[in-house]
């Protein structure tokens, strides 16, 4: 039965990368305000700190656990930015997940050691995807000129940090 459970995983996450590298369309970015933008950067901010935090104390690989911290430290001041940047300029920042995202963290927070290493990666990819096709969009249709620049440098990080979760990945499937 334990072997039947291996080869399942093995075969959900070959899906899951193969979805994850697939040039398919993620969803439609929805952009129809500057508030609209920041309760989806903020949402995705909060999810990544929450996440990561929980893979630096679950994860059974060191490279994850690494990428774990760099990524709480990077998305901690973000979100710090983010409350500051809305502060400044009379944005709404969320202070919690939305709940699609704390359905995700909760099926994350019942995972650990290689179960959470892969799934985390997994969802990283998928998220990676979808947050850079909102920063670039946020770079054009942003009309509030320092949260225009906060999504620019962060693409820029996000980029960095996508390149990154795939060479970790690359790593654990060898």
């Amino acid at each position: 039965m334990r072997k039947i459970k291996q080869y399942l995983w093995v075969y959900l996450l070959a899906i899951g990368a193969m979805a994850a590298g697939c040039t398919e369309e993620v969803e439609p970015v929805k952009i129809r305000s500057d508030q609209d933008f920041v309760d989806y950067a903020a949402h995705t901010t909060i999810f990544k700190v929450q996440a990561s935090r929980l893979g630096i104390q679950v994860a059974a690989g060191n490279d994850v656990k690494v990428l774990g911290q760099e990524m709480f430290d990077y998305y901690t001041a973000a979100n710090n930015e983010l409350e500051q940047i809305g502060a400044e300029n009379g944005f709404s920042v969320p202070v919690s997940l939305d709940n699609e995202r704390q359905r995700l963290y909760n099926e994350l927070d019942r995972l650990w050691g290689q179960d959470f290493d892969k799934r985390y990666l997994a969802e990283m990819q998928k998220m990676y995807q979808e947050n850079i096709k909102w920063y670039e969009e946020a770079t054009s249709k942003v009309k509030n000129n320092v949260l225009k620049n906060w999504a620019s440098k962060s693409l820029q990080e996000m980029r960095v940090q996508q390149a990154d979760i795939q060479q970790v990945v690359s790593r654990m499937g060898s």
